[in-house]
Order: C-alpha cells, then sequence, then structure tokens
C-alpha cells in the first residue's frame, strides 16, 4: 500500500509537470514571429548594425566607493571573529613588545685563542626581550624562541698553513641556527609573561690570514599550548630580523687586536679590519604567520674548498 502510494505520487508529479511544459510551449509557439523591423540605410561613411545597442547604465563613482569599502569591511569583521575564535582556542598569546639591544663587533681573546666576534659577553652580541599576555586564565604554554640562519664563513690560509681557500656556506638557503628551541620557557596564566635570550655569534681565527663572515638571522617567537584541539601545535607570534658580518687579518702583534702563540716559535696577531657597527636588527619584531626553518641544521655544515 505504501508502495503503490507513492507511485501514485509520482505519477502525478510527472504529469502535471509535463502538462505545464506543454502548456508553455503551446502558448509560446501559437502566437506570431515579430517581423523584423528593416535595417536603417546608414549615412554615407557609417556602419550597419543590424541589431540596437541597449544604453549602458552607469554607477555614480560614490557607490563604487561605497561597495568597496561595505567589502572591505566584511572582511575585516570576518578576519577579526576568526582571530578571536582561534585565539581562545589555542590560548593564543598577544604581543606586548618584542625588541633587540645589540652590541658591537671586535676581536678578542677568548679562552686564550683570538676569536673575532659579535659582542663582548658580557654583554652578548645582541639581546632579544619579549612580552606577551594570554586570553584567560587557565592558558598554558610553552613560550619559544626559535632561530634560523643564512651563513657564508671564508678563510684563507695562514703565515703557518698553506691550505686553500675554504668556506662554510648555506649557499644562500635557510637553515636552523643549531637547536629547536633556541630557548623556551612554560608559562601559566594570562600573565604578562617576559622570555628573553641573546646570541653572540663568532669564530676562531687561527690559523687564516683573512678571515671573513656574513650571518643573516630571523629569530622568531613561537607558542605551543598545552590543552585545546591545537594542543602541541606550534604557532608563530612574531618575527625579528638581524645579521652581522666582519673581516678581520692577520698582522703583525705590535699592530693587532689580538695575539695568539701558535707555535714555540710564532706568534700571530689579529685585526678587525671592517667596521665595528656592521651590524642591524629591526627596531621591533613584527607578527608574522612564517614559520622558522628548522631542518637542516647549520652544525651539518663543514669546511670545503672554495
Amino acid at each position: 500500500m505504501i508502495k503503490h502510494k507513492y507511485a501514485l505520487t509520482f505519477n502525478l508529479i510527472q504529469h502535471g509537470f509535463l502538462s505545464a511544459l506543454l502548456f508553455i510551449v503551446t502558448i509560446t509557439t501559437s502566437y506570431a514571429q515579430p517581423v523584423p523591423a528593416p535595417i536603417p540605410t546608414p549615412p554615407p561613411g557609417g556602419i550597419i548594425i543590424p541589431f540596437p545597442i541597449p544604453p549602458v547604465a552607469t554607477i555614480p563613482a560614490w557607490q563604487v566607493l561605497l561597495i568597496i569599502l561595505v567589502i572591505a569591511g566584511i572582511i575585516v569583521l570576518l578576519s577579526w571573529l576568526v582571530y578571536r575564535t582561534l585565539r581562545r582556542w589555542t590560548c593564543y598569546p598577544k604581543l606586548i613588545t618584542y625588541t633587540a639591544t645589540r652590541d658591537r663587533i671586535l676581536v678578542t681573546k677568548d679562552g686564550g685563542n683570538c676569536w673575532n666576534n659579535f659582542g663582548r659577553f658580557p654583554p652578548p652580541g645582541i639581546r632579544f626581550d619579549a612580552t606577551v599576555t594570554l586570553p584567560k586564565s587557565t592558558c598554558s604554554g610553552r613560550l619559544q624562541f626559535v632561530q634560523d640562519v643564512v651563513t657564508h664563513l671564508e678563510r684563507e690560509p695562514g703565515i703557518v698553513t698553506n691550505t686553500a681557500k675554504e668556506c662554510i656556506s648555506s649557499n644562500g638557503r635557510r637553515m636552523l641556527d643549531t637547536t629547536d628551541p633556541y630557548h623556551e620557557i612554560h608559562i601559566v596564566g594570562a600573565g604578562p609573561h617576559a622570555i628573553t635570550t641573546n646570541d653572540t655569534p663568532g669564530h676562531a681565527l687561527n690559523p687564516s690570514e683573512f678571515f671573513r663572515r656574513h650571518d643573516t638571522f630571523k629569530m622568531f617567537l613561537c607558542w605551543i599550548p598545552d590543552s585545546g584541539p591545537f594542543a602541541g601545535k606550534r604557532f608563530t607570534v612574531a618575527r625579528l630580523n638581524w645579521w652581522w658580518k666582519a673581516n678581520s687579518e692577520a698582522i703583525k702583534a705590535a699592530n693587532a687586536d689580538c695575539t695568539e702563540v701558535v707555535s714555540p716559535t710564532v706568534t700571530l696577531g689579529w685585526r678587525l679590519t671592517s667596521a665595528a657597527t656592521e651590524h642591524f636588527s629591526q627596531r621591533r619584531g613584527r607578527r608574522t604567520l612564517r614559520s622558522p626553518v628548522t631542518s637542516p641544521n647549520v652544525t651539518s655544515l663543514n669546511w670545503r674548498q672554495c
């Protein structure tokens, strides 16, 4: 009985649809076809247009501007709502401050050897300070610094050795700087919460007569929530770009910034030949959605002839 009822309903719908379609066809074909209007004779040198051209409707400029502003406002509102929702789901930190403080470049004695360093350590070459707040008192997670780098080092044979010129280079490719994370702390509650770290890159000068180095870094501030649907996932909060470069050479010990006994009969000295201010960093870190490069590691690079 149920099958018969559904079949009857389907047949009624089908006949009704066909009847309506037949009615439309009958109506549209019952009228006489309109006689095309004669094409006017164009003036001398004119162009024949076989059909009328409808007038083009113009929209006032203020209406176009209003439409653009409404669309932009909707996009901004949706972005803000998405940001607020994700921030509460992930306990995403709000960045309050992210700054860097730099020292200077020098050739100095470190552990009995001469080094070309960025920073006297103390103070370090560059120090990073960041402050954030969390959206809820129940939030907790890890606040991290992660750094990647593009590096290039060159050393040329010195007085003691006769080796060929050697290089360590990432060839323009970004690589993880040593460890992941570079530094981290665990925080709980709304905050504010402060995190700080530093970097003092440098290299030993012996046994080189000439040494050159240029590093470009990106220090990322990252967040990993403890709980919620995104627990354990890393989010980038901000990034601060910085670089340094230095050239140094071996000279007579009397005129050197640093001297080192390299053999019982030979004492070498080195001096900085580039400016002590050959370094730069952004004044403040900037919010970003980009993530740091975590593989490969710069420690996998070795000296090679170049």
